[in-house]
């Protein structure tokens, strides 16, 4: 990312789609899995039945969200991830 780059309208995206009500709208709109906590319960019932056929309730019981990761989280993971895989460790 450039650093002229301006974050903010991914990072409202991240934010959006990490939401119960936006995870739930982008999952049915892809035919996917929500992603965030709390999602399930603004699923529209062909998706809740599709949810309830394909995963036992024990399972969905176990799923967890991942919280949203802030600009300079991602900066710093990449900075690290680059360290790592060049060998001379520029």
């Amino acid at each position: 990312m450039s650093a002229h780059a301006d974050p903010g309208p991914a990072q409202d995206w991240f934010g959006w789609v990490n939401a119960p009500t936006g995870s739930a709208l982008y999952a049915d709109a892809l035919g996917v899995n929500p992603c965030a906590l709390g999602a399930i319960g603004h699923m529209p019932q062909n998706m809740l039945k599709f949810i309830a056929r394909a995963y036992q309730a024990e399972a969905l019981a176990e799923l967890c969200w991942q919280p949203e990761q802030p600009v300079w989280f991602v900066k710093s993971r990449e900075a690290y991830v680059r360290k790592y895989r060049d060998p001379a460790g520029k």
